[in-house]
Formats: structure tokens, C-alpha cells, sequence
């Protein structure tokens, strides 16, 4: 049993979610840092990954999509370190007239080496006054 050694890649995504603001390490530790609604005059959406076993060299890749599907944010985020957990947050700040309203999708991803170790997707509901 212990003569092979086991070819186990270590690294992947835990939790993510949507919030107004960049939530503290903390708050998404605990898993209270996720909203499942927010309103359309909300000043901002943010999207974060909570993500384990991150290699220097390794990219998060973040997305947000509009109800319509249309990109409202796709980010790169290189990282620099190795951590055991970490997370990486982006975000965009209110249009003019506020958010359309109806479901936004948020998707992370940890990339090593051109291989997805780990994604995870969630939404979160724009409500109407």
C-alpha cells in the first residue's frame, strides 16, 4: 500500500460568493461573508473565491455574468506565493442607473499549469425595490 506514492494534486476552491463590499477573511472563514440578494442601487458587486493549497505561478480566474449573460467582469489574478488558503476578491462599482435586475453568476476557478484544479459557481439575485 505504501510502496507507490499517490499522485494527489493538492490545491482547489472551497466557497465563494457575492457581496457588496470586499468581505473580511474572517467573515468568509466562517462562511458568513456570502448574500443571496442584493438590491439595484447596492454600490457595488463583488465576487470572491476562498481558495486552498494556491502555488506561486498557479492564476485564480474570476467571472461575473449578467442576466442577460453578457460578461459584467472577467479577471486573471496571478498569484505571486504560495499559500495554504487565501482568497481573491474583484468587483465593479454601481452603473449610472443601478443594477439590472434578475440573476448574476460569479465563477472561480484555481489554474495550475493550464489544468483546472478547482471551480466554483454562485449566484446572487439583483431584487427590484
Amino acid at each position: 500500500l505504501w510502496q507507490n506514492d499517490l499522485d494527489v494534486t493538492f490545491g482547489g476552491v472551497l466557497s465563494a460568493g457575492f457581496s457588496a463590499v470586499i468581505p473580511e477573511f474572517d467573515a468568509i472563514r466562517a462562511g458568513h461573508a456570502s448574500v443571496d440578494t442584493l438590491p439595484q442601487n447596492s454600490a457595488a458587486l463583488v465576487f470572491w473565491g476562498y481558495i486552498f493549497g494556491g502555488h506561486q505561478s498557479d492564476q485564480v480566474r474570476i467571472k461575473i455574468t449578467d442576466p442577460d449573460g453578457e460578461t459584467v467582469l472577467a479577471q486573471n489574478i496571478d498569484l505571486t506565493q504560495t499559500h495554504a488558503e487565501l482568497f481573491r476578491a474583484v468587483g465593479r462599482r454601481s452603473p449610472p442607473n443601478g443594477w439590472q435586475a434578475g440573476q448574476y453568476i460569479g465563477v472561480v476557478s484555481l489554474i495550475r499549469n493550464g489544468e483546472t484544479l478547482g471551480s466554483l459557481q454562485q449566484t446572487v439575485e439583483i431584487a427590484t425595490p
